[in-house]
């Protein structure tokens, strides 16, 4: 309200009324944050709602952020809205036919208002390429089997692309045998999702022993044509067979010693056989028990050993390693091997550390660890023993050490017990023996410097005595 008054008639006075209305602009978008994802080649469309959140009749401008892909704005105005009022636009994104799967690309649309720039809003888009995508594990397996039988093999299938989809199985075999997967069709399966299936492949009869085929098994994609993966069965036909255990052996022993090896042959084959056995390369002297094994009734298992003499002279882990063979009589094809070692190993010692330096005082005790090693190839116990130079009493905490596996440690204390009588600084040099009772050339030693510390102060004056009366002071220096 206004007025004006007379100053010279205060009768008289004159009034207007000034109305003033608060305008508010304002406007939303929905979604703010959108996500999607298409096929390399595809549209993408994103669809957004605009709010007119003011109090009065507005239009607003529309703007696209950055952008990789070809990406079009339905239109650059929406509006004029009503206050209150609701309208829809879209976004298109093309994803490029060269995009590989998880290719991604990104972008904003703006929205502002006409009236008032000020006020606007922004929503965000993803656009991701996903691919049609398929995997059978393991992509690949080995089998085998006599003639004449069945070998079934276990799969997994997975969906590894990022849609729901359906896969159509095939399987063919190289040489022409009869493959069968246990489903023609695996699916739908969400995106992640796997199952399992199993194959069989029959070894036919009549074909000679040895024989491998490689079979090919295929799941392709019902909604890409393009895409499919494959694993191979790998299937080894037995007409007979052999087993030799343990496939590889290895043993210890002294130079000079004789090493024996067991094997265990069964024949795994339905018709009786026997094998010849051979001795491959090697330096040592190698005698198997016999070297014709048979025959062998199908089934049935029988042992032999191989004796491998150690030369006196070797060293510490000088080894010898050879291959023995078995070969069918029925077919010089089938062999079975075994690899064995045969290694040196001797009985040892060590000691740590080697020497050591303390002090002390005269009648006391020093005391000194020590670590014991067994660095030899077997289970063993070890005497210790102690003498000082100077014939001071040197006492080990144990005699004897063990039994210590091959490689294990353990400690000991020596006390050294200095003389209440001895000079200061006299020195005296003790020595650790450690002998092994497997073998009593094996030793080691370590030596342990004690010093003997002598303490002690006089304390003199040259003054004469004095004299004084109480409450004074007399000082001696």
């Amino acid at each position: 309200l206004v007025q004006a008054q007379s100053q010279a008639d205060q009768d008289v006075a004159a009034q207007a009324n000034l109305v003033t209305t608060a305008r508010v602009y304002g406007v939303e978008v929905s979604p703010t944050n959108a996500s999607a994802i298409g096929l390399p080649g595809s549209v993408v469309t994103y669809n957004f709602q605009v709010t007119n959140t003011g109090d009065q009749s507005d239009s607003f401008d529309l703007a696209l952020g950055a952008y990789t892909w070809p990406t079009q704005l339905e239109k650059a105005v929406i509006g004029p809205l009503a206050a209150g009022a609701s309208a829809n636009f879209w976004v298109r994104v093309s994803i490029p036919a060269g995009a590989v799967d998880y290719d991604l690309d990104a972008t904003t649309v703006a929205l502002a208002s006409q009236k008032d720039a000020r006020f606007g809003a922004v929503a965000s888009m993803t656009t991701t390429a996903r691919t049609y995508g398929v995997s059978l594990s393991p992509a690949s397996q080995n089998g085998k089997g006599l003639t004449d039988t069945v070998e079934r093999y276990w799969l997994q299938i997975a969906n590894t692309g990022g849609y729901p989809d359906t896969y159509d199985l095939s399987a063919a075999s190289a040489l022409g045998w009869v493959v069968t997967p246990s489903v023609n069709t695996v699916g739908p399966l969400a995106v992640g999702g796997t199952t399992g299936l199993w194959v069989d492949v029959q070894i036919p009869s009549g074909i000679p022993g040895g024989t491998i085929d490689t079979a090919r098994v295929q799941a392709r994609s019902q909604a890409d044509q393009n895409v499919a993966a494959q694993a191979s069965l790998i299937t080894l036909a037995n007409v007979y067979g052999l087993e030799l255990d343990p496939p590889v052996a290895s043993a210890v022993g002294l130079p000079g010693t004789m090493v024996t090896y067991t094997f265990h042959v069964t024949n795994t084959s339905n018709l009786s056989d026997a094998f010849d056995l051979t001795v491959g390369e090697h330096e040592w002297f190698t005698l198997p028990e016999m070297v014709l094994i048979g025959p062998i009734e199908p089934g049935v298992s029988i042992d032999f050993t191989v004796r491998v003499d150690i030369p006196a002279s070797a060293a510490d882990y000088d080894f010898d390693s050879t291959v023995i063979t078995l070969t069918s009589h029925t077919d010089a094809n089938r062999q079975a091997i075994t690899t064995l070692t045969t290694t040196a190993r001797t009985y040892g010692v060590d000691v740590a550390p080697v020497s050591q330096s303390k002090a002390g005082t005269a009648g006391t005790v020093v005391r000194y660890w020590l670590q014991v090693i067994n660095t030899g190839g077997y289970p063993d116990t070890f005497s210790v023993s102690a003498l000082s130079a100077q014939g001071w009493d040197v006492t080990p905490g144990a005699i004897a050490i063990g039994p210590l596996a091959a490689g294990e440690t353990a400690q000991v204390w020596i006390d050294a017990e200095i003389p209440g009588d001895v000079p200061g600084g006299t020195e005296d040099a003790a020595r650790v023996d450690i002998v092994s009772e497997g073998d009593g050339a094996k030793s080691t030693a370590a030596l342990l410097y004690t010093t003997a510390n002598v303490y002690g102060l006089n304390v003199t004056t040259s003054m004469p005595a004095q004299s004084a009366f109480p409450g004074l002071v007399i000082t001696y220096t």
